[in-house]
Order: C-alpha cells, then sequence, then structure tokens
C-alpha cells in the first residue's frame, strides 16, 4: 500500500442512490475504476456521497468564495496526494 493512501474497506457507498445513478451513465470499465478509487475520495473528505452533494449544492449558494471553492480547493488537495505517491 502507498504511503498516504486512505484504506477502504467500506464499500456501502456502492448503495447510496446518487452513486448507483451516477454508475449507470458509464462504461463497465469505466465503473470499474470508480469502484476502486471513489471509496478514496471520500475517506480524504470523510464524507458520504449524498453529504458531498448536499454540502455542494449549500456551496453554490454562498456569498463566501471560499465556501463556494471548498470542493475545488478539496480536489487540489487530493490530487496533490496522489501525486505525492
Amino acid at each position: 500500500m502507498s504511503k498516504g493512501r486512505p484504506v477502504v474497506k467500506d464499500y456501502s457507498f456502492l448503495e447510496d442512490k446518487y452513486v448507483k445513478s451516477w454508475l449507470m451513465g458509464l462504461a463497465a470499465k469505466s465503473q470499474s475504476n470508480y469502484r476502486k478509487q471513489f471509496g478514496e475520495v471520500l475517506a480524504f473528505v470523510q464524507m458520504s456521497p449524498t453529504e458531498m452533494i448536499e454540502k455542494r449544492v449549500r456551496d453554490l449558494t454562498s456569498q463566501n468564495l471560499s465556501e463556494r471553492q471548498s470542493f475545488e480547493l478539496k480536489f487540489r488537495e487530493f490530487k496533490a496526494r496522489l501525486e505525492a505517491r
């Protein structure tokens, strides 16, 4: 296992209604890759898929620029962690 890589043991996120809907529209290989890797994203942000979506909707209506960009900033942080492996 790579240093700094979140350990994903709980794949219950695959039962989330948003994840099911999202995966349904993807090719089989993409579905497989996302199933393997999306758990790392969830472990990193420490939220369920539904919590992520609800927060994103709230953030987009915020007048606070930091809140509006919270997921963009988290994505950059996650990407930097992946690149540092």
